[in-house]
């Protein structure tokens, strides 16, 4: 039975069965020191402001000093007020359940109101814990009635037309209104959104911590609001409201050259909500009492970048006492407040700054800065000029590294996106700029127009992007390895920008499927992609089309790139699956379930119409295994491809049926599975084990997706595959699709010597190229930059490109050793390779939803310390390399006899061992062995 088969039976076993078991299970094996509650979250997050009421859904994690610590039971309560619970008491649920617990379905929550909420649990021996600290939510404006009294208002100067749109030197809007407040304020909040980019000030102060509000979505179908805690900005008396605004993705440049795709007009809609001390409150929304006009911000596009003149500043017009007699009274839009939802994840911010290494001269006045890390944001930097003077910032990932432009920028790749800053004086004096309404993807930065250039020190970078909790890492003695990990994770940091981008440099910029649905399982081991990923598949549902089907790119800008196909389209079931997978947490999967079973009913009817199980439809202009270094016909090798799609997207639909309660859809897909393994072998399999079209593409997913069952079949094609790899001087010649499965297959077979190899490659084409070459991110082709300093393809050649770090899944996995077995590590194996590759030393810390999970490994002179934590309420099998299972001790004891340690067995040079939560501590002592006999195969 395969190991999906046997997961998918036990998902479906009844849940009176499950109840019965986990009576038996629920004892702890220690009963030494307390335990707690800690780490409480809503919808994903930690204390979310401004969130939507319709799917609350509550998680916790449980701390304990003590060995094989579970949860029996557990009371949760939500009240108004910090321990109160006149929502909702739960009262004592016997159940080991601590990720996604929703509220009951009657219950219904108001509006800008902020509930407080508690848990406690009880332990295997049925003692209980103290309340939990409060944590809290609070809802935001749910509806079009919750806006009454707040108006779209724009400046009533006339949108520019034609080629004037695309970023034209036309000033953008500053708006302002004044409220007065009566009495002492307790506390208020604003809600703000708008049609482009906004950035609001309360007497002369910022506004939140966002950049960039309010993020990207289809705005026809659907505009976030963000909610801010204005409570310190206000006083009482007179409050002057300032709203700057920049076109972002509703008016400015969108994609390959849109320009207004969603509309012309730039505007803004608040309303501000009063909590005075006396218990009373009061409301004030934008409306036509409102003023404009023309502000320095002359251009404000997301590609083509900031002309900010200081020259038309008006100081303190965001304060109260400001004359505004001369501004324009606001014109105020026709509404469309139905479009408006709570933002559900997390914003973009500014989440780290760099600042400048080195300063070079490229040129007679023009002076180059390296920040020494490719990232995205934007620049700041501390400028000295004279009145009228006009300095510019281009931004580049690469310079030139040969020929008469060496150690100039390199920005043919960025097409047509200007990718430029620009600051006018207002007069002789020192500033410090900081451009507002872009974001620029660069390790570079360009300065001209200056006397006299600012020194390194005064040159910064701000990253911005939204702003994940971090979960995972990964450090690694090798040092090229070690750096592969870093690239990734900078990758990933400067493509999460409201949506998951295929890059932040170029003119594109778009939430391609493929990326992500092949990049989400390695995302979640870096961020807590729970409340991201979920806001990007509303955005996939928006999208999806009347066959099911899914465009792409999501969103989708002017209905471009609806020709979709295999692994793109897919993302509507992979992203779930995987972030379900990761954190255990069901909830993006039943948002989205009927979405996906749309499309799934549109996968399997493709494959299914001609009579047979082969889906050999769904072919499109980048069909096959995209940028795959093969030279084969795709279109060919896109049928075996899409069948073993049709395989995965089957068994990912049983096994999340199933944790949903689905039980027929699990039963029947369950069954569907092996018919198609079946098809596919006989379909594509060769009597002597090849497999049709011989790319690694098709060899890594007919073995890592476990298509061929039959073990002597497997073996012979295992055994091709090798032959394969050998015939391609052991390099990967995988390109989006193929790369993600090609470790794991040769992990799968047995041949992790030859994962390890292919890893550790530092030539063309490998991972280790890029770092050599100087790389800090991923690239988006394996010749991105060549051996001898040239580029690679202009027309497509990203130097920030997260696809192929997919393989830092696998990295995370089998040189960590954190694997899951059951999905959110309720049960974990820690598993590391040991003695492969010159690693000697590894360390991999993963922050779980149940709490915090580690692996760390040292090799030296034969002996092995492994150091693990588990969390509590969970399990794990840990399997140790040795060749004798008494030459494994845990502190002081045999291993097998440790406290905690539930079970045994040694077979074929492994102990493997079932312990319960804790620290534990292993060492073998084979001094004179031979560190390479000490791997998991």
């Amino acid at each position: 039975m395969s190991r999906n088969l046997l997961l998918i039976l036990c998902l479906l076993t009844p849940v009176s069965a499950i109840a019965d078991a986990s009576s038996v299970v629920a004892k702890s094996v220690t009963t030494v020191g307390g335990f707690s509650v800690e780490r409480l979250t809503t919808n994903g997050r930690v204390n979310p402001l401004g969130i939507a009421a319709d799917d609350i859904s509550f998680a916790w994690a449980a701390a304990s000093e003590a060995r094989g610590v579970v949860q029996s039971a557990y009371q949760l309560r939500v009240g108004a007020k910090q321990g109160g619970d006149e929502l909702w008491d739960s009262g004592r649920v016997t159940s080991d359940r601590q990720i996604d617990i929703p509220l009951p379905a009657h219950l219904r929550l108001a509006p800008a109101t902020r509930y407080y909420w508690q848990v406690r649990i009880w332990n295997g021996e049925g003692v209980a814990s103290d309340w939990s600290a409060p944590a809290w939510f609070e809802t935001g404006l749910l509806s079009a009635a919750d806006w009454a009294g707040a108006g779209w208002i724009a400046h009533p100067t006339p949108a520019p037309t034609g080629s004037a749109k695309a970023g034209a030197a036309i000033p953008r809007p500053l708006l302002r209104g004044v409220v007065t407040l009566a009495k002492e304020v307790k506390s208020a909040r604003i809600y703000a959104s708008a049609h482009g980019l906004y950035q609001l000030s309360i007497n002369g102060q910022k506004v939140g911590d966002q950049f960039l509000a309010p993020g990207w979505t289809d705005y026809s179908r659907r505009i976030q609001a963000q909610t801010y805690d204005v409570t310190s900005l206000l006083r009482k008396g007179s409050n002057a409201i300032g709203v700057a605004l920049g076109d972002g993705w509703y008016r400015g440049k969108v994609g390959i050259g849109w320009h207004s795709v969603y509309g012309d007009t730039l505007a803004v809609v608040t309303k501000l909500r009063v909590t005075y001390s006396d218990g009373s409150t009061e409301s004030f929304g934008t409306d036509a009492g409102w003023r404009s006009c023309e502000g320095p911000f002359v251009q404000a596009d997301l590609q083509d970048g900031e002309n900010y003149d200081a020259r038309l500043e008006q100081a303190d017009w965001d304060r109260a006492g400001f004359d505004a007699s001369k501004w324009t009274p606001a014109l105020v839009l026709e509404s469309d407040m139905s479009k408006l939802v709570p933002q559900p994840d997390e914003p973009v911010r500014a989440t780290d700054v760099l600042t400048a290494r080195t300063r070079t001269q490229s040129a007679p006045g023009e002076y180059v800065y390296d920040l020494g890390q490719n990232m995205v944001g934007v620049a700041r930097v501390r400028l000295t000029g004279k009145k009228g003077q006009t300095v510019r910032l281009r931004y580049a990932e690469e310079l030139y590294r040969q020929g008469e432009r060496h150690g100039r920028l390199y920005t043919d790749n960025f097409r047509s996106a200007k990718v430029t800053d620009a600051y006018t004086f207002a007069r002789d004096e020192t500033v410090i700029y900081q451009p507002t309404f872009t974001q620029h993807g660069f390790r570079y930065l360009e300065i001209t127009g200056l006397d006299a250039p600012p020194e390194a020190k005064d040159v910064q970078g701000v990253v911005l992007g939204s702003d994940l909790p971090q979960t995972g890492d990964l450090r690694l003695s090798h040092p090229m390895l070690d750096q592969l990990v870093r690239n990734i994770r900078w990758g990933q940091r400067g493509n999460f920008v409201s949506i998951p981008t295929d890059t932040p440099a170029r003119d594109e910029r778009l939430g391609w499927t493929g990326d992500i649905g092949l990049f989400a399982p390695t995302a979640c081991r870096y961020e807590d992609t729970r409340a991201f990923l979920s806001k990007w598949m509303d955005d996939v549902r928006d999208s999806q089309r009347a066959d099911g089907n899914i465009p792409a790119v999501v969103p989708q800008p002017r209905r471009e790139f609806n020709e979709t196909g295999v692994g793109w389209s897919d993302a509507v079931i992979t992203v779930p699956y995987a972030v379900w997978h990761a954190t255990g947490d069901t909830r993006i999967v039943r948002r989205n379930w009927e979405a996906m079973r749309r499309f799934y009913d549109f996968v399997h009817s493709s494959a299914t119409k001609d009579g047979n199980l082969l889906e050999e439809g769904r072919s499109s202009w980048f069909s096959g295994d995209w940028l795959n270094l093969e030279g084969v016909d795709r279109l060919k090798e896109h049928r075996v491809i899409a069948t073993a799609y049709f395989a995965e997207d089957t068994r990912m639909m049983a096994e999340m049926a199933a944790a949903l309660g689905e039980a027929d859809h699990a039963a029947e897909w369950a069954a569907l599975l092996p018919r198609i393994r079946t098809a596919f072998t006989e379909a594509y399999r060769r009597p002597d084990g090849t497999i049709h079209m011989g790319t690694q593409t098709v060899y890594a997913m007919a073995l890592g997706m476990d298509l061929i069952v039959d073990p002597a079949q497997r073996e012979q094609t295992a055994g091709k595959f090798v032959e394969k790899l050998a015939a391609d001087n052991h390099h990967l010649k995988t390109g989006f699709l193929g790369t993600p499965w090609l470790l794991p297959a040769l992990t799968g077979i047995g041949r992790s010597d030859l994962a390890m190899r292919l890893l550790l490659n530092d030539d063309y084409p490998s991972w280790g190229f890029e770092i050599r070459m100087g790389a800090t991110t991923m690239w988006e082709r394996w010749n991105t930059l060549r051996a001898d300093g040239g580029f690679g393809p202009v027309g497509m050649n990203s130097f920030n490109h997260y696809a192929y770090g997919a393989v830092a899944d696998w990295m995370f996995q089998r040189l960590g050793g954190l694997q899951i077995i059951e999905p959110g590590y309720k049960k974990s194996r820690i598993e590391p390779l040991v003695g492969q590759g010159g690693l000697d030393h590894a360390k991999c810390d993963l922050r779980t939803p149940y709490g915090p999970l580690a692996c760390e490994w040292k090799l030296a002179n034969g002996d092995l310390t492994l150091s693990v934590v588990i969390p509590v309420n969970t399990s794990a099998e840990i399997v140790i390399p040795a060749e004798d299972a008494n030459a494994v001790r845990e502190g002081a004891a045999s291993a097998a006899s440790a406290p905690g340690v539930k079970k045994s067995a040694f077979k074929d040079g492994r102990l493997t061992l079932l312990v319960g939560s804790g620290r534990y501590e292993f060492t073998t002592r084979e001094r004179g062995g031979d560190p390479a006999k000490l791997h998991s195969p």
